[in-house]
């Protein structure tokens, strides 16, 4: 976990994740691209 995991929690840390997923894909236009470049 991110080292400021407890302070914001594992949703928030999700939540920002999946937006700069969603942001990405508006770039790209293509989400499953999208959460490839960004997860591996």
């Amino acid at each position: 976990m991110y080292p400021d995991g407890a302070k914001f929690g594992v949703a928030r840390i999700s939540a920002s994740i999946l937006n700069a997923m969603a942001r990405l894909a508006q770039w790209v236009n293509d989400m499953d691209a999208a959460r490839e470049k960004l997860l591996g």
